[in-house]
């Protein structure tokens, strides 16, 4: 598996990618496996995700809360989990914060609010990473 560094070619994404993704980060919570609360980038809910995700931890020698292993993990569902096939081409193909951002959040994160205004705000969110990493216009 490739290691996922945003700011290497090799990750196959791009800065703008990497900002619609990073809009939905939650830091101010305790693991838990089975108690259905959005956890890390991706915000995985679901008890086998999260699961899944600490087995990949545990592998790597990292926790859960490393950002790398988060990365990576997103690459590895992105790219082995049939479930969301398509969905890494087409966020790779986007060079839109607003596009991107929307992508992860209904195609692959599928979170439970996936209203305009919780749109909205993880847009203005990835807009605000992009900007601060110094990419932003």
């Amino acid at each position: 598996m490739p290691q996922v560094n945003l700011n290497q070619q090799e990750s196959e994404f791009i800065p703008t990618n990497a900002q619609g993704i990073s809009g939905s980060n939650n830091l101010d919570y305790e693991y838990k496996i089975d108690d259905s609360v959005g956890w890390g980038i991706a915000q995985w809910t679901h008890e086998s995700r999260k699961q899944n995700l600490l087995n990949y931890a545990i592998e790597k020698g990292t926790g859960v809360g490393d950002m790398n292993t988060q990365l990576e993990f997103v690459y590895k569902e992105l790219t082995e989990n049939r479930d969301y096939k398509g969905v890494l081409d087409k966020i790779k193909q986007s060079d839109d914060i607003n596009e991107v951002t929307e992508l992860f959040m209904k195609k692959y994160e599928g979170p439970h609010d996936q209203s305009g205004a919780a749109r909205d705000t993880r847009i203005k969110n990835a807009k605000n990473i992009y900007s601060e990493l110094g990419q932003g216009q």
